[in-house]
């Protein structure tokens, strides 16, 4: 029997396409580009319209279709009766079997999801482990787990509830309350409904709360709130180094430009305090009238560091050479805080502030002393050699990944780490089946992946946005002179890390309007 050449081999509406493509990258919440960061993801708007075009005829009715299945609103809460209309026509040319499809590089998993929505039996493999995850996690998770469940509703699920409704009286303050296993809730909330829609997700949630808490009442010490309340929510910090004029040795820190918040009606900046005297640098944070000149010119330019104390310019091979000698340093220079709902604060970096930082070094030093696990507490795999595209920290002295977090960030990463083990452990103990257990344990590691990426030292102030941005702004890791520490208690760390985790959805329909228990990082 002749076979009908295929829509594909003709014709396309790529207007439509296009265009469709294009609007995912302004698209976060329930796109599975929020689940982890993947460079080649295919948009599944175009992987969506190959899909089909391919395994369907060339007629003007599946040509027309195409247009209707490729906007976002199509599949945004679950498959639309145009998908339905496109799955059926796709069984309907295969004699009633689904077509198998195989994707043998499916890297960040848009083609074999776009097949798996439109009804094909899928198939996809890739070698990457980062790619490999996630493609668990978006494609063979979701279709085992996270189907509607009709059974009875866990009572930790339940207690989540219970937390969900105990916060909104607190929600200004942006901090979870702490679980109650066991606790009942009065009439079944979001989160119960969330379950019976997708367990899977529901269960990520919990584990994900469960997780911060723990971790929480280990780290909070050293994320202490202000004498007036005030949370922290960022530390800025700038690398220094010395001043090579013989006359001079000062400390020389390295920042980009001063403004830590520059918006039309909010223009707040850092101002070098000298004195020439005691050759040493201090910073006042200061608001800047509308109208005002305020340089946005740092000290360091090129990689080459200007002194603020005599004027001298340190040239970048010797601001390599100190560093590769490990003779620069760190100075913490302002506090991020968070007030309310009214945004953020700003104040310089005190003594306590620095005692407390001091703290945490010593806490992890604790902990990498009594360490005896096969592998090191702080990854001390080596970086990629010098000379690997997109890699420039090995030029400055950094030569292990674990020497891109300072020590308190590598103390928050260490603990969130081991609770996310010990989940896995707890969900066994409570009778939870052992794939399931794996599979929110996997997503808890993305989780902590996200984390990481926010929580380094390469991570950026943005002072448009008022927040930090998170390393891998592209495919490449560059020096960054001074960089956000966040709290990773709040605001941008665990709490946002898992939210963007749960806005991914999980699978090809998901819950909708369960809101967390805590507010949305703005």
């Amino acid at each position: 029997m002749e076979q009908k050449r295929r829509l594909i081999e003709h014709r396309l509406p790529l207007k439509e396409i296009s265009e469709a493509s294009a609007r995912e990258k302004s698209i976060r919440h329930g796109h599975i580009s929020t689940l982890h960061i993947w460079w080649a993801r295919r948009p599944l708007a175009a992987s969506r319209a190959a899909v089909f075009a391919t395994l369907v005829p060339d007629t003007e009715e599946n040509y027309e279709l195409v247009k209707r299945i490729v906007p976002w609103e199509a599949v945004k809460d679950g498959n639309s009766k145009d998908i339905l209309e496109a799955r059926r026509r796709v069984l309907e040319v295969s004699g009633g079997t689904p077509p198998r499809v195989l994707d043998p590089f499916a890297g960040g998993g848009a083609i074999p999801l776009e097949a798996l929505r439109l009804g094909c039996e899928t198939h996809a493999l890739d070698l990457n482990p980062v790619a490999y995850l996630i493609l668990k996690a978006t494609l063979e998770y979701p279709q085992r787990f996270g189907q509607p469940d009709s059974r009875a509703v866990p009572t930790y699920i339940r207690a989540l509830d219970q937390a969900h409704a105990q916060a909104k009286d607190q929600a200004a303050q942006g901090t979870t309350r702490l679980l109650e296993e066991g606790g009942e809730a009065q009439e079944e909330g979001p989160f119960s409904k969330a379950y019976r829609e997708n367990p899977l997700a529901a269960e990520v949630r919990y584990w994900g709360e469960w997780v911060l808490e723990r971790a929480r009442q280990e780290l909070a010490q050293f994320y202490p709130k202000d004498p007036d309340g005030r949370t922290p929510v960022a530390y800025l910090w700038a690398r220094t180094v010395t001043c090579t004029n013989p006359t001079c040795r000062a400390e020389v820190p390295l920042v980009r430009q001063w403004w830590l918040a520059k918006k039309d009606k909010k223009r707040i900046a850092l101002k070098p305090l000298v004195d020439r005297e005691a050759k040493r640098v201090d910073f006042q944070v200061v608001e800047v009238p509308q109208g005002e000149d305020w340089p946005d010119q740092g000290t360091i330019q090129r990689g080459n560091a200007a002194c603020l104390v005599c004027g001298t310019v340190v040239p970048v091979e010797n601001v390599r050479s100190q560093a590769k000698q490990g003779n620069w340093g760190e100075r913490m220079l302002a506090v991020v805080l968070a007030e309310g709902g009214e945004g953020k604060a700003y104040r310089p970096a005190n003594d306590e502030d620095r005692a407390v930082f001091e703290r945490a070094r010593a806490r992890l030093a604790e902990l990498q002393a009594s360490h005896t696990g096969e592998l090191s507490l702080v990854p001390d795999e080596p970086l990629p050699p010098k000379g690997t595209l997109g890699f420039r920290v090995n030029l400055y002295g950094i030569q292990t990944w674990g020497q891109l977090f300072n020590p308190r960030q590598a103390l928050a990463l260490v603990t969130f780490a081991k609770w996310v083990r010990e989940s896995h452990a707890e969900m066994l103990r409570q009778g939870m089946d052992e794939e399931l257990a794996k599979a929110v344990a996997t997503y808890l590691a993305i989780v902590h992946d996200r984390l990481a990426d926010k929580n380094a030292s390469l991570a950026r102030w943005n002072n448009a946005g008022e927040k930090p941005e998170n390393v891998f702004a592209r495919q490449a890791l560059p020096m960054v002179w001074d960089y956000a520490e966040i709290n990773a208690l709040v605001a941008n760390g665990w709490p946002n890390a898992l939210e963007w985790v749960w806005l991914s959805r999980f699978s090809l329909k998901s819950p909708h309007g369960c809101s967390p228990p805590y507010p949305p990082d703005a």
